[in-house]
């Protein structure tokens, strides 16, 4: 029984050419280190208006968010990022200030043309998101979500999601920011990169002879999976 399981993973894995999906990493949502805190995963450059920075990135807000027309509430999935520690801060009085998140992430150890995403973002006032200098995304509320996804457009090495932040020209009472989420990602992962599931892995961690049909049955999910991604994206 153990040597036919073995032929069976053997012939999967030369079936799927070894490929295995899994979650893009360096997408991460803003504001998951501690309030008050840089975000430094999210770099922040001033394009207009008369701010000045001092430093590359915003600031964790504290969970006393803007409270007039109120930003979504921050919670343990993501939190609002702001130019300044002071989340109530006002900006671009006299004019109209854009503000640049920048997101990197690396796909070197991924098939690129497989990858995807989805997520969900809001903005005070206005946001465009871009992936890899191509428009993915327009448009936002503080009050409410925005969705943004891609599944193409991507580089085999480092990529570039940026989120251009419009704050409108007021007075006083003006703050701006940005908070995003991911829902989703997945990517397949080079051969080289698999590590402890290769074929030598793979049947050394073979289950016990009464969890043979499920281990197979999560295989052949993982192909019709991959085929119906593979068939969409034609």
């Amino acid at each position: 029984m153990k040597r036919y399981m073995i032929c069976a993973v053997t012939a999967m894995l030369t079936a799927f050419g070894g490929a295995q999906a899994a979650v893009i990493s360096g997408l991460v949502n803003t504001g998951i280190s501690a309030s008050g805190t840089e975000d430094d995963n999210y770099s922040l450059t001033v394009e207009q208006g008369e701010t000045r920075l001092d430093n590359a990135y915003g600031y964790v807000s504290r969970q006393t968010i803007w409270p007039s027309s109120p930003w979504l509430a921050n919670s343990t999935v993501s939190k609002w990022i702001t130019p300044e520690v002071d989340t109530w801060q006002s900006f671009d009085a006299n004019r109209i200030g854009v503000y640049k998140y920048q997101l990197q992430f690396d796909l070197s150890r991924y098939d690129a043309s497989s990858a995807i995403f989805t997520g969900r973002y809001a903005a005070d006032n206005d946001a465009t998101v871009y992936l890899n200098g191509q428009q993915i995304a327009g448009g936002s509320n503080f009050s409410r979500w925005t969705g943004f996804s891609a599944d193409d457009g991507f580089l085999d090495g480092l990529n570039t999601l940026e989120f251009v932040v419009t704050n409108f020209q007021q007075r006083d009472g003006n703050p701006t920011g940005l908070r995003v989420e991911f829902v989703s990602s997945d990517a397949t992962l080079r051969p080289q990169t698999l590590g402890r599931f290769s074929r030598a892995a793979l049947v050394q961690e073979l289950p016990e002879p009464g969890t043979y049909s499920v281990f197979i049955a999560g295989l052949m999910m993982m192909g019709w999976m991959r085929r119906r991604k593979s068939g969409r994206a034609i």
